[in-house]
């Protein structure tokens, strides 16, 4: 009898974390999917008991990753840059995408970046033709909203599983018409990006996996939304 634990995933994958968007490429195990999004959703949660991701934003970014190593992921890249935007027109949303992108490409290969980047956009589409289910979601997690917009991906390659992080400091109004802020057009044309590219050592996290799901409790489960892809 198999161990579905181990039986690679099929199917491209996505889901709202929080707040959140997170994609996974298929080919990883199940074990290393759950344990990915558990383990940065954990790490999101522990950030911001402390610091805030709209005034607080590369010190929420910092501390993510640092709890991050703490649940055995290894920081290969990390960066907190001011950018300065080509138009005044662009989105956030387009901002974010365009990173994690780049950053995919750079770190992971052409390919693989290529891939993510084109699951990241999927899961956006996704996002915006699940307008209601994504606002009753985040209905109760106002405080956490607008800051920082964030992608993650999740990639498993010749046996190692990286992981890929985009912040960008989206500077949106507060209002309700776009609960993600990915839609909001920047003001002005300066922005903060953070990015970061993560290796998963597995051994450590065993160590800690039921202390994890024991402190994430029903969070684990409420705090996360699977996001539908739409066909290609």
């Amino acid at each position: 009898m198999s161990d579905i634990s181990k039986t690679p995933t099929t199917e491209d994958s996505a889901a709202l974390v929080d707040s959140v968007v997170t994609t996974y490429r298929a080919g990883m195990s199940t074990q290393n999917r759950l344990d990915a999004q558990n383990s940065f959703q954990f790490a999101a949660l522990a950030a911001s008991a402390e610091f805030s991701r709209k005034e607080q934003r590369e010190e929420w970014f910092d501390r993510m990753l640092e709890v991050m190593r703490t649940c055995g992921w290894s920081v290969q890249e990390r960066a907190y840059d001011k950018q300065t935007a080509s138009s005044t027109s662009i989105t956030v949303g387009s901002v974010a995408l365009n990173v994690f992108g780049a950053v995919g490409r750079a770190a992971l290969g052409g390919p693989i970046g290529q891939a993510l980047g084109a699951l990241a956009e999927q899961a956006f589409s996704g996002l915006e033709a699940m307008t209601k289910d994504v606002e009753v979601f985040l209905s109760k997690r106002k405080n956490t909203l607008h800051g920082l917009t964030g992608i993650v991906g999740c990639v498993e390659s010749e046996g190692s599983l990286y992981m890929v992080v985009s912040a960008v400091d989206a500077k949106t109004p507060d209002n309700d018409l776009d609960v993600l802020g990915i839609n909001v057009h920047i003001e002005g044309n300066e922005f903060y990006k953070g990015t970061a590219v993560l290796m998963f050592n597995n051994a450590v996290y065993a160590n800690v996996r039921e202390d994890i799901l024991s402190k994430l409790g029903a969070h684990a489960t409420q705090g996360v939304l699977a996001i539908k892809l739409p066909q290609l």
